[in-house]
């Protein structure tokens, strides 16, 4: 008969080799297509915790066309996607336009998987502020 203690519980996620993950993108930009500003995909033997989201848009010359311009935080298995972050709209002739949004969206992000920054701006002329960015941990499966 084997002997076993249930006294010794598996540490918490933050006490299995745990470490602060950053991603962040920041630049004022004119038009552009989709463009993905930071990647990462977790390792194996690995999980990251998506502790925060934060995306930031700012008018900074006002377009002679305004359209929607866009930053989002995306996690996907290859399959599936959902974003944890999402700041999205539609361009004005305002020069002041802003918009923000901070999450805490407390996702587990599995080995394999990937979370992403993207920013889009669909006008044909003016420029925008982006910011896109995640903090997480990182720590053993």
């Amino acid at each position: 008969m084997k002997i076993t203690s249930y006294a010794v519980a598996r540490p918490q996620y933050y006490d299995r080799n745990a470490v602060s993950t950053f991603f962040s993108y920041g630049a004022t930009l004119g038009p552009h297509a989709p463009t993905q500003r930071w990647t990462t995909t977790v390792a194996a033997g690995k999980k990251l915790l998506v502790e925060q989201g934060e995306g930031f848009l700012l008018t900074v010359v006002a377009a002679a066309i305004p359209l929607r311009v866009l930053v989002q935080g995306t996690i996907t298995d290859g399959t599936y996607l959902t974003s944890f972050i999402a700041v999205d709209i539609q361009q004005s002739a305002n020069l002041s336009q802003c918009d923000t949004l901070v999450t805490y969206p407390g996702i587990t992000v599995y080995a394999g998987e990937t979370a992403y920054g993207t920013t889009y701006n669909g006008s044909a002329t003016g420029t925008v502020g982006f910011f896109v960015g995640l903090k997480g941990t990182t720590f053993q499966s």
